[in-house]
């Protein structure tokens, strides 16, 4: 493909599943991976029919119902490192993360351990967002400027 619709696995977020519909035909292609190599974006799967040739035409079809999912998550790594640093302070670092359309998981660096209180605040916290409801919104700005909001 020239490009895709694709989300590929990136920054501890798990990739974009789907098909792809192999044009004038019933046939697909599932999806069950997508990577990024050496300036390529690489679409993993299978199929017991297709065989996908260059100039092949397909549709490629996104599981938005699984995307939503991990959105919501990756969402939550942001609500989680706002938290953190409204009670541990401005010296909480991201240090990686997970997110699937299962679970998140937010590793972070700070000068000391949480107390069973401070985990209480952060979980308030992050559950008032998600109660509020609030619009989220996509910016895309340098690392640094994020890590600073």
């Amino acid at each position: 493909l020239d490009k895709t619709s694709m989300y590929y696995e990136s920054g501890g977020q798990i990739a974009d599943e789907g098909l792809f519909k192999l044009d004038g035909s019933d046939n697909t292609f599932s999806i069950q991976d997508v990577q990024s190599a050496k300036g390529f974006i690489v679409h993993i799967g299978s199929s017991n029919k297709v065989i996908l040739k260059i100039g092949s035409k397909v549709t490629v079809c996104v599981d938005y119902t699984r995307r939503e999912k991990i959105a919501r998550n990756h969402t939550g790594t942001h609500m989680v490192n706002w938290a953190l640093r409204k009670v541990l302070g401005t010296e909480v670092d991201q240090a990686g993360s997970i997110v699937t359309e299962d679970y998140l998981r937010f590793d972070f660096s700070s000068k000391k351990g949480l107390n069973d209180q401070q985990i209480a605040e952060v979980e308030k916290l992050v559950q008032m967002k998600i109660e509020a409801g609030e619009a989220v919104d996509t910016q895309i700005v340098p690392l640094e400027e994020a890590k600073k909001n």
